[in-house]
């Protein structure tokens, strides 16, 4: 039998950027619905994948309050290990950036676990991909808002800005770019947006 992916977190809609971070995929939490317990050994976040400052003046610093929840997920968490970090612009909180290893028995070489994993995080939201700098995005928008989701090698990503403060695109680019100069970015291909 085929397992089910379970996503819970908050979709785009009625998502803001609250206090520190609680808003969209803060506390996203993947689950198996069916199926065996996980076996694998958790994959950590490679930190170095976060910049901590990026174009526009913005900068970026964990936010550790969300540790403890990735850590406590249990056995069935599909999620390895997760990082949040908030995007600042001066002392305003103008985004998040989220990322998570999954389990190794995850396969997001799979179009159906990524599917599966960006319908989640874009709940209430109709994606569209772009290519930034070789690497596939899917984008949805919702007032005040932008959400970027991107997979690489046992690893997704979730960037969600304040589209009234920052160029979403500029600061997409920007990370992404970054990532790349690391050599631990491995992009894996969007599923079918259509």
């Amino acid at each position: 039998m085929r397992r089910r992916l379970c996503i819970r977190g908050a979709g785009i809609r009625g998502a803001g950027l609250r206090g520190a971070g609680l808003g969209l995929v803060m506390a996203l939490a993947l689950t198996a619905c069916s199926g065996p317990a996980r076996q694998s050994a958790p994959a950590r976040v490679p930190l170095t994948l976060a910049p901590t400052a990026i174009s526009g003046g913005l900068t970026l610093s964990e936010y550790t309050g969300d540790r403890k929840a990735f850590a406590d997920a249990g056995r069935e968490s599909l999620v390895a290990d997760g990082r949040l970090w908030e995007i600042h612009l001066g002392h305003l909180l103008v985004g998040t950036l989220e990322i998570a290893t999954v389990t190794n028995d995850v396969t997001l070489a799979s179009g159906g676990d990524r599917s599966q994993i960006l319908n989640g995080a874009m709940v209430g939201a109709v994606p569209v991909s772009i290519n930034v700098s070789g690497v596939g995005v899917a984008v949805a928008s919702a007032p005040e808002r932008t959400l970027y989701v991107w997979f690489g090698r046992q690893v997704f990503e979730v960037l969600q800005l304040d589209d009234q403060r920052v160029d979403p695109e500029k600061v997409l680019t920007s990370i992404v770019n970054y990532q790349q100069t690391t050599g631990l970015l491995h992009p894996e291909p969007l599923p079918n947006l259509t």
